[in-house]
């Protein structure tokens, strides 16, 4: 028996023939592990483009910033 909430290790031990439990005491089994690892994707690859998204409003940001402080007089 694995207790887990690494789901790509909770995959691995299913394959081998384990039972597995997530950290929460509910189990994986064939039919939800693969629902688990499909979530996990997805929530990675929005954490990536938030990420991005982030970074460019951060640079888009500064750019209007320094372009309104030379059309304004009386800048600080």
């Amino acid at each position: 028996m694995v207790i887990t909430a690494d789901i790509l290790l909770a995959e691995r031990c299913l394959k081998a023939g384990a039972t597995v439990l997530r950290h929460d005491g509910k189990p994986f089994d064939a039919a939800s592990i693969g629902s688990a690892i499909a979530t996990r994707a997805i929530m990675e690859d929005l954490r990536a483009g938030w990420t991005g998204w982030v970074a460019g409003l951060r640079r888009s940001a500064r750019r209007i910033g320094r372009g309104s402080c030379r059309r304004w007089t009386g800048c600080w």
